[in-house]
């Protein structure tokens, strides 16, 4: 499930004051296996006019703590820094988030930034996810009825920690506590967003495992087209 909520974003770091940034507080949460324990992410997100979505920072889900992990792309070297990344692209065309030999969203997580006015404490980890639009001419059978001819896109990245993972980066890497790959397809309706996703997650410790899933969009309060 993905409620999301608006939100402010107060004391932003190194701004000197009580900046605060709009923002949608987005909650994704998954339950494996039936287990009594929720895995998944609190993210900060914006959206434009567009649907372009930028990520702002990032929050534990049942970590006890409403710490706010803030983003740069330099890491442990700019401790004083902090960005916000877009993470999806609007509106979406054939070849645009195509693989360049860059990585589309590459930024480094970074803690101990609320209440520190002039740095982070340091470099939780990495982030890293490239996409591309493949095709619009599959149908997605859904709870909702039939989406015909989403965008389909592919997509794979990794999120390394250092040394472990304080928090989960994105709900595609859920699978383990060291260095994780995820890879897969989603299903995006432009009308709605994603309606449907697949997602391989592997887990790159030496007991870890392999997990495929796949989400499927089953209720919405946004009108249907």
């Amino acid at each position: 499930s993905a409620p999301s909520t608006f939100a402010t974003i107060a004391a932003v770091p190194f701004t000197g004051g009580a900046r605060t940034i709009p923002v949608i507080q987005e909650v994704t949460t998954l339950n494996l296996d039936g287990g009594a324990s929720n895995q998944g992410t609190i993210r900060y997100i914006s959206q434009d006019a567009n649907g372009q979505v930028t990520l702002h920072a990032i929050e534990g889900i049942g970590t006890g703590t409403d710490e706010h992990y803030w983003l740069n792309t330099q890491g442990d070297n700019t401790l004083s820094t902090i960005e916000s990344f877009t993470i999806f692209n609007s509106p979406i065309t054939f070849g645009d988030q195509s693989y360049d030999g860059n990585p589309t969203v590459d930024f480094r997580i970074l803690e101990g930034c609320d209440g520190v006015a002039t740095s982070c404490s340091t470099e939780v980890g990495r982030f890293v996810d490239d996409s591309n639009v493949i095709g619009d001419s599959n149908s997605i059978s859904t709870n909702l009825g039939e989406f015909v001819n989403p965008f389909r896109i592919s997509f794979s990245g990794n999120a390394t920690p250092s040394p472990t993972f304080p928090v989960v980066f994105d709900i595609r890497d859920v699978c383990g506590t060291q260095f994780t790959t995820h890879s897969g397809t989603m299903y995006v309706m432009p009308e709605i967003g994603m309606v449907e996703m697949t997602n391989t997650c592997s887990d790159s410790n030496p007991n870890g495992s392999t997990t495929y899933y796949t989400i499927t969009l089953s209720n919405t309060n946004i009108s249907l087209p």
